[in-house]
């Protein structure tokens, strides 16, 4: 995994998917997310917007193709209670990423969590 923890701040956990695709839960910065949210064609709020957003996350995972370049992303909001999956944004030209639930997965334990698909 060293190779791919080179210059990513932050770095929680990192598993790859399918050979090519990592996926590590780290912060996010403002010109990446604007970035990622173009890429898909979703509109990009100003800077301090998007900061704000990212502030309010409770963690991020992006997804990096195999030279290190970010194609997707999520990240997970909540009020303490509830927790919800939001910017889910993966690159159409590398859906070896596109399943969702495997880029936002995350251990939780017992007692501490509780998810419910709707």
């Amino acid at each position: 995994m060293g190779e791919w923890k080179s210059g990513w701040p932050a770095i929680r956990t990192a598993f790859r998917i399918a050979g090519m695709t990592v996926i590590v839960e780290r912060a996010i910065g403002v010109p990446e997310y604007r970035r990622l949210r173009a890429e898909v064609g979703w509109n990009s709020p100003d800077d301090r917007v998007c900061a704000a957003a990212l502030a309010a996350s409770l963690f991020t995972v992006v997804a990096h193709d195999e030279e290190g370049r970010s194609v997707g992303m999520a990240r997970a909001v909540g009020d303490g209670l509830y927790v919800l999956i939001v910017d889910v944004v993966v690159n159409r030209r590398n859906c070896v990423c596109c399943n969702n639930f495997q880029l936002v997965h995350r251990p939780v334990r017992p007692g501490q969590a509780f998810s419910s698909l709707t």
